[in-house]
């Protein structure tokens, strides 16, 4: 008896790197999931912004707003930027709505 081929599994994860950070996304997953590394230690994007003494938006609107990965975990909360980053934008363009969700 012939077995059927077996689906290819799809890639679900986004890995993000810039300079000494990294950003990791499964997009089965809520984004509240993602983590971000940085200087060795890796916390989801919860876990930083109560690390900043903020809730969980915080983290997720400066890197849905072209906060580079590591300004987004080390800027004091109520901080302000003016610059665009490359590099944040990616996460816009591949999860539209972020910002809405969760």
């Amino acid at each position: 008896m012939k077995s059927e081929p077996k689906a290819p599994r799809l890639k679900t994860d986004l890995r993000l790197r810039e300079g000494g950070a990294e950003f990791t996304y499964d997009v089965t997953m809520p984004f509240s999931n993602a983590t971000i590394k940085y200087k060795g230690e890796t916390l989801s994007l919860k876990d930083w912004s109560a690390k900043l003494g903020a809730n969980y938006s915080l983290v997720r609107d400066r890197l849905v707003s072209g906060w580079t990965i590591a300004e987004a975990v080390t800027a004091v909360k109520g901080a302000r930027r003016t610059e665009d980053s490359k590099y944040t934008s990616v996460i816009v363009a591949i999860l539209p709505g972020v910002a809405t969700k969760e």
